[in-house]
Parts: structure tokens; C-alpha cells; sequence
């Protein structure tokens, strides 16, 4: 069994459906008393293999391979980016990036535009729109027992993979010029998608949000993250 130094308390956890059958009707029951519209929010997974030989404020003390309880040794080969809430809903809890859809900003019409927009507000990092459309994963839907207060949520899943850079040169980095492969043709193969380069310092956050990288799956702070999203 693999060990998760900061895993969620059971007690945190929702009622658990032993069958599909079981979820989908529970789920039939609360659509019989619910016909209202989902909020709509983008939510953004930012991951590099190369995050770790670059950051000085992240878990670095965390060696990147581990040793589960059978002493097998494993690496994990991607950081991942968190951002710690710091005021408001959710304060101290740790998530992804992303916030609500603006329709008037043709949001709910082209959700990955929603997700640029809240990457770069909360991280600094400028995702060209059509790194954000490839990096597409799927949507999630939220629905609550307390429906009638907590409305539905449908939420816009992306994945982005980033390639941090020392050189100053890859600082220019922008949603209209995007990354410059043919210049990198040795780090392609590293990504499942096109990689958006952006110097470390280049990430900052902003009076909401706090970025800080992750390097080991099992150092995760899942015990400060919704039930939900860990």
C-alpha cells in the first residue's frame, strides 16, 4: 500500500456507493427536485517533470523519490502547482486554479477562455488559448443535498504541463505567441501536450491565492483540500 503522509480523515469523506445502480439513483432522486441551470466554473491542473530544479519556495525539502511500506522505491516524475487559498471560501484549503465562467466575456460559449483568464490572474502564467483547448480533459458535475442553497456546479477540467526556464529570453511568453517547440524539439517528448514555458519567476500570486509547487504525489496536502477535489 502506498502511504500519503497527509491524507484526508475519513470523517471528511461522503457517503461511499457500493454499486453504479446506487449512485444513479440517488442521483435520479435529487434530479426529480432540482431543474436549475449549473453554475459553470474552470478548474486547471498545472504539472512539470522540471518544477523541482528550479523552485525555492515549494516542498524542495521533499526528496522526490519515496519508499512505500513494501520498500519498493518509486519517483514521481511531475510537480504539481497548488494554490493555497487565503481569504474567503475555503480559506487554508489548497486546490487547482480556476473560478467561475463569465458569460459576458463569451465564457459558458468557450470555456477554456475562462481558464486562461483565471490561470494567469491567480498564477501569472499565460496559457495560449490553444494549449488550453488540447490540454481539455473533460467536465465534472457537482450536485448537493442541500440543493435549494448550494446550486449544481459543472466544472471545465483542463490539464497544462509547464516548462520552467532560466533563460530570460523564454520570459516573453504570451496567450498570442505561446512556446516556441522548434527551438526546444528535445522537450517534446516529455509532455503529453505542448508545454508552455515560463520563467520561476514569472509565478506569483495574487491577495487570494498563494502558488506553491509540489513535488512528491505522497506529500500532497490532501488534508487541506475539499473532500471533493483531493
Amino acid at each position: 500500500a502506498t502511504t500519503y503522509h497527509h491524507a484526508i480523515p475519513s470523517s471528511r469523506l461522503g457517503t461511499r456507493h457500493e454499486s453504479l445502480g446506487s449512485y444513479s439513483d440517488s442521483q435520479q432522486k435529487q434530479n426529480n427536485h432540482q431543474h436549475q441551470v449549473p453554475t459553470e466554473f474552470s478548474l486547471v491542473v498545472i504539472l512539470s517533470p522540471n518544477a523541482h530544479l528550479h523552485d525555492d519556495d515549494g516542498d524542495h525539502h521533499h526528496h522526490r523519490s519515496h519508499t512505500n511500506e513494501n520498500n519498493a522505491n518509486t519517483t514521481s516524475n511531475m510537480s504539481i502547482l497548488l494554490g493555497k487559498k487565503l481569504r474567503g471560501f475555503g480559506e487554508g484549503f489548497y486546490n487547482c486554479f480556476g473560478g467561475k465562467l463569465e458569460k459576458s466575456r463569451g465564457e459558458h460559449a468557450h470555456p477554456a477562455k475562462g481558464a486562461v483568464r483565471e490561470v494567469n490572474e491567480e498564477t501569472g502564467i499565460s496559457v495560449p488559448l490553444s494549449v488550453m483547448e488540447d490540454g481539455f480533459v473533460g467536465t465534472i458535475n457537482f450536485t448537493f443535498e442541500d440543493w435549494d442553497v448550494n446550486r449544481a456546479m459543472k466544472m471545465h477540467l483542463y490539464c497544462v504541463f509547464i516548462d520552467l526556464s532560466g533563460d530570460a529570453k523564454k520570459y516573453e511568453t504570451s496567450p498570442q505567441n505561446g512556446t516556441n517547440m522548434e527551438e526546444q524539439p528535445h522537450q517534446q517528448q516529455q509532455y503529453a501536450h505542448t508545454p508552455v514555458t515560463v520563467h520561476p519567476k514569472q509565478i506569483r500570486g495574487c491577495d487570494e491565492i498563494e502558488p506553491r509547487w509540489f513535488h512528491n504525489v505522497h506529500d500532497m496536502p490532501l488534508d487541506q483540500m475539499f473532500a471533493d477535489d483531493s
